[in-house]
């Protein structure tokens, strides 16, 4: 390929934040209650694969315009025979495909990087209250509420595929809303501490953390279909400039010329689009989105600590950590992959044109769990700490673009219409790591070297081992 970086982006996201807080201390409580309010703005631009100027695809197998003579004494090369290698296309400017982004008609000049504008809010509030019961147990319990709204494109800008109801298998104009609101956002919390003896406390702790969902979801649509569109000119001529990619005006499946007056603002929300007229100049559409279904997702975490304090100022703590998480976030292909089988496609019935889609949910599971052992002693003259973890995580959901890359085996599908079959290690688990490190401060002995260069000396060091992180073949030929 040759041709500038097609994939062009800029961000700029301004926040309003108030928050507020009141301590309260009454007898034995100590109260914390208080509010946060978060208004984001995420105004941005991109264009997506092809990128506004475009970009050659030079491949072997691609007919000469022009015969190739030999420098020493070979066979000539004549015109209409397929190019022996991608170089020599390159150096012939006998191109396979030339790709550039652009807008649909009616959201953007030809070429133009479209911007758009994402809204959304969250509010929390929370109380908490630190308890000491007696001179043995404290305890610690808090609730928390919170609400995200859901985002919204301030003028109806957006595209989107529709993966139930009777839209199911549709590319829309304006996706409203973009997923369902999340309201049961309910997040409790204990903790306690226990002291069992002098020298010994036994502590734990219980939560649910609400994991809102990022921007980067919507975000996808700004970056397909309508606002970035990937157009293609098959053995297209080689030039300097941009080549002019043209493409159809959008209609609705009823036949309503989009956007109403050229003014996507004015698009009715979940328009579907007729776009097999788009796939004769584009090829086969391909995309992702949310799915109108993702929700916010849940971690509870649990923790218990048994530390114990020996002679010498040396502590030892043993805990125990686990981790659940449900609804997180990875994807699936509803219409499979390119060259998949018919029941694997459905959508491509639905809309002709359609072809591989992928889609977000709110479907993936995370376990982790840990067990850990810690030393660690303080002193005037020496300080150390040696600590062991072993750990467990498994999981289908590995990254937030979960089965989308042929490079990291953590991200890629094996089975694209089977997500249970992805639960396997974490792509980051480091099962056993061992750590220790130590700072020493020596003493002004030296007394042939005057103090001023022989005090405040200090030797430390680390030490850090553990075992590897889990990997999968991937063969060369998929």
């Amino acid at each position: 390929a040759y041709g500038a970086d097609p994939f062009v982006t800029h961000y700029e996201e301004n926040y309003l934040e108030p928050s507020d807080r009141v301590l309260w201390n009454v007898g034995r409580h100590n109260f914390t209650i208080g509010f946060q309010y978060r208004y984001a703005q995420d105004n941005a631009a991109g264009s997506g694969n092809g990128g506004p100027a475009g970009f050659y695809t030079f491949s072997p197998g691609t007919p000469l315009t022009a015969t190739l003579t030999s420098t020493d004494g070979g066979p000539a090369i004549s015109t209409g025979t397929g190019s022996p290698s991608g170089a020599v296309s390159m150096m012939e400017g006998d191109d396979a495909l030339y790709n550039r982004t652009t807008p649909m008609v009616g959201y953007g000049a030809e070429g133009a990087v479209v911007s758009w504008g994402l809204r959304r809010w969250n509010l929390a509030a929370y109380i908490q209250d630190d308890v000491k019961i007696n001179d043995k147990l404290t305890l610690n319990v808090g609730f928390r509420y919170e609400y995200q709204s859901v985002p919204y494109e301030i003028r109806n800008r957006l595209g989107g595929l529709i993966d139930e109801g009777p839209l199911v298998g549709h590319l829309v104009l304006n996706p409203s809303p973009v997923y369902q609101p999340d309201r049961l956002n309910f997040a409790p919390r204990l903790g306690f501490a226990y002291r069992l003896a002098p020298k010994t406390v036994f502590r734990g702790g219980y939560a649910i953390f609400t994991n809102l969902i990022p921007t980067c979801y919507p975000d996808q649509e700004g970056f397909h279909f309508p606002l970035s569109t990937n157009g293609f000119l098959q053995n297209a001529p080689y030039s300097l400039t941009p080549q002019s990619v043209p493409l159809p005006p959008l209609t609705s499946t009823n036949g309503t010329p989009m956007p109403p007056s050229g003014n996507p603002a004015l698009v009715p929300k979940n328009t579907s689009i007729n776009i097999l007229p788009i796939t004769q100049a584009i090829g086969l559409y391909s995309g992702s989105a949310p799915s109108p279904e993702m929700k916010n997702g849940y971690t509870t975490n649990a923790n218990l600590t048994l530390e114990q304090q020996l002679p010498s100022n040396v502590v030892f703590k043993l805990t125990g950590i686990t981790t659940d998480s449900t609804n997180q976030y990875n994807a699936r292909y509803p219409n499979g992959y390119v060259g998949g089988l018919p029941e694997n496609s459905p959508w491509s019935t639905i809309s002709p044109g359609m072809s591989e889609v992928k889609m977000f949910y709110s479907q993936g599971l995370l376990h982790y769990l840990a067990l850990q052992a810690d030393l660690r002693k303080t002193s005037n003259r020496l300080e150390y700490q040696a600590n062991f973890t072993w750990a467990q995580d498994l999981t289908d959901s590995d990254t937030v673009f979960s089965a989308n890359s042929p490079n990291n085996s953590g991200e890629t599908m094996n089975d694209p219409t089977c997500l249970t079959c992805e639960y396997a290690r974490a792509n980051n688990l480091v099962a056993k790591r061992f750590v220790a490190n130590a700072t020493y401060n020596a003493p002004t002995l030296w007394h042939p070297v005057p103090d001023v260069i022989g005090r405040g000396w200090e030797i430390a060091g680390i030490f850090n081992i553990q075992s590897g992180s889990p990997f999968t073949i991937v063969s060369p030929y998929g």
